[in-house]
């Protein structure tokens, strides 16, 4: 199974895709963690700062941790939270002031993301 992330800085003029694979199905808590760094990591060379974040599943506790130290506005996730890492992830952002939305129309995919590297 693929988790899929995508950040969009606040100019909306770069966009960024990253992904994870489970490999062991007993330990899906830290795979939206490993996709959410790999937006962050690939975006160290843009200002993401006030950017969004678009998931498949909840943002866990880790995802929570990256997405406030890169000072984003907003995570949107497409799955319900389904476990004790993901809620605590939600209330560490909600304490934080960055709103985590659950919104299961997104569509989060490789397909819906321009790709653009910036030098």
């Amino acid at each position: 199974m693929v988790h899929n992330a995508i950040l969009v800085n606040p100019a909306n003029n770069l966009v960024i895709y990253g992904k994870s694979t489970i490999f062991d199905e007993s330990d899906e808590m830290n795979f939206v963690y490993e996709a959410t760094n790999e937006c962050i990591a690939l975006g160290k060379r843009a200002d993401v700062a006030g950017g969004i974040i678009f998931l498949d599943n909840a943002p866990t506790l880790g995802s929570a941790k990256a997405i406030i130290s890169s000072q984003l506005s907003k995570v949107v996730y497409r799955l319900p939270v389904e476990n004790e890492s993901e809620a605590a992830g939600c209330q560490l952002l909600e304490q934080y002031g960055i709103p985590a939305i659950f919104n299961p129309e997104i569509i989060v995919s490789e397909e819906n993301a321009e790709i653009e590297v910036k030098e």
